[in-house]
């Protein structure tokens, strides 16, 4: 089992929930998502295209609906 890392990114209390954010850990693109239970966390690339995913739709803790897909 791998060590977990906290990494601070930013304050939370204004994001509604839907909010997307990208931010960068450890040299990694994340998208980070306010859902109505708490935070998710997504590799920053659209699986099917070659996108960043905060301007797309947070459709549930599961999945997002990226901009190229609307």
């Amino acid at each position: 089992m791998s060590e977990l890392t906290w990494h601070g990114v930013g304050t939370a209390e204004e994001a509604p929930v839907g909010f997307l954010r990208r931010v960068e850990v450890e040299g990694a693109a994340v998208c980070l998502g306010r859902t109505a239970d708490g935070w998710v966390a997504f590799q920053d690339t659209c699986t099917h295209e070659d996108c960043s995913l905060p301007d797309g739709e947070l459709e549930g803790p599961g999945t997002i609906i990226s901009a190229m897909h609307d």
